[in-house]
């Protein structure tokens, strides 16, 4: 996008790239910190989602499990041969 914009301005064509330059290296440098330092002040995390549906029942899964034998009998069909 800096490079449609240094085309669309030839005469800002340094500037332009300069500054997109310049601040894409400082977001990518100081995002990570931001991040932790944000993390670290907002305070206890609520629990993952998985332990809060259906008392953690979803954490099996989680762990590589399958289903349970009664989940794996097939399900009845309603139609007759």
């Amino acid at each position: 996008m800096a490079l449609v914009a240094g085309d669309r301005f030839p005469e800002l064509r340094e500037a332009i790239l300069g500054v997109t330059i310049a601040t894409t290296i400082a977001f990518e440098i100081a995002g990570p910190f931001a991040t932790l330092l944000a993390l670290d002040r907002g305070g206890p995390r609520p629990k993952p989602l998985s332990a809060r549906i259906a008392g953690g029942a979803l954490s099996h899964f989680a762990r590589g499990g399958g289903a349970t034998p009664e989940e794996d009998r097939p399900m009845p069909c309603s139609r007759r041969r």
